[in-house]
């Protein structure tokens, strides 16, 4: 009976994934679509990948994680510094046609003649070197208002410069003034009388252009002048002696001539001359004392 029993039972199934994924994997694979199926992430695509070949691997791009910022980045640069198509590459030191096209752009004139010259504080330029200023501005690329700009720098720096050297001028000339009268001590009157009577007398037989010249030189009172034209009123006074027209002509007073001889006789030098009977000594006291004392006859005497 048990046997009977056992013979008409149904045998139990196997479990069909055991059964499925002994046979074939392809049937477990269409039942249980994430059996085999790859657990790995999938790779997403870079913007970068859409764009041309010779832009992919650009590393200015790359910074950009999206076209987004890209754009962002255009605009804020725009706003910062304008219209791309306006922007300028500096050229190297040596391209001159890259410079002259920057020279253009910034406003240089087309021809150098185009510089203008005004006149500043009164000076007039120099006609014949005006071309010379417009060919270096051109060629340095300035625009006509830089040109401007510069001129009137250039015109108050020399003015500036030459009234600064005027007072250094004028201050040396002074101090050397004052020392040549130092020197000269109590015979400073006598100098100053021979030299204005030689001045003037050299001014009238040129005319009036001698002081005239040397007034626009500021070299009316430069001791070497005042030196000079003593001595040529001295060498004048030396010709006169010998002729015998005395030293009147040369400018003295009777008060010069009295202090010239009061000085000539406190000198033992002289003194000597004349007691020897030098004759231009003795000329030279004659004609002095006809000038100091010319109510008196005798003028020999020393």
């Amino acid at each position: 009976m048990n046997e009977d029993n056992n013979s008409t039972q149904t045998a139990e199934p196997s479990a069909p994934s055991q059964a499925i994924s002994s046979n074939d994997g392809a049937v477990a694979a269409q039942l249980n679509p994430l059996v085999g199926a790859s657990t790995a992430p999938a790779i997403a695509k870079s913007w970068h990948d859409e764009l041309p070949e010779d832009l992919r691997s650009d590393e200015t791009l790359k910074r950009f994680k999206s076209p987004a910022e890209l754009g962002k980045s255009y605009v804020e640069a725009r706003r910062k510094f304008g219209n791309p198509e306006k922007l300028m590459t500096i050229p190297e030191k040596e391209d001159v046609k890259g410079w002259n096209d920057v020279y253009d752009k910034l406003g240089r004139p087309k021809e150098s003649k185009e510089y203008e010259f005004a006149s500043v504080d009164g000076i007039e330029f120099d006609k014949n070197q005006i071309p010379k200023y417009q060919e270096s501005f051109h060629k340095r690329g300035l625009t006509k208002e830089q040109a401007a700009g510069v001129t009137q720098d250039h015109i108050q720096i020399l003015k500036q410069y030459s009234e600064e050297a005027t007072q250094q001028e004028k201050a040396s000339q002074q101090a050397e003034l004052t020392k040549m009268q130092a020197e000269i001590g109590e015979n400073l009157s006598i100098f100053n009388n021979v030299v204005e009577r030689t001045f003037n007398s050299l001014n009238e037989k040129m005319g009036g252009k001698l002081i005239e010249k040397l007034e626009s030189k500021g070299l009316t009172h430069d001791p070497v002048i005042l030196k000079l034209i003593y001595e040529v009123g001295k060498m004048n006074m030396e010709d006169s002696l010998r002729s015998g027209r005395g030293p009147s002509s040369m400018g003295y007073n009777s008060a010069d001539a009295a202090a010239k001889i009061n000085q000539l006789q406190g000198d033992p030098a002289f003194r000597e001359k004349m007691l020897n009977g030098d004759p231009q000594a003795k000329a030279e006291f004659a004609q002095l004392f006809k000038t100091a004392f010319p109510n008196k006859v005798n003028y020999s005497s020393i």
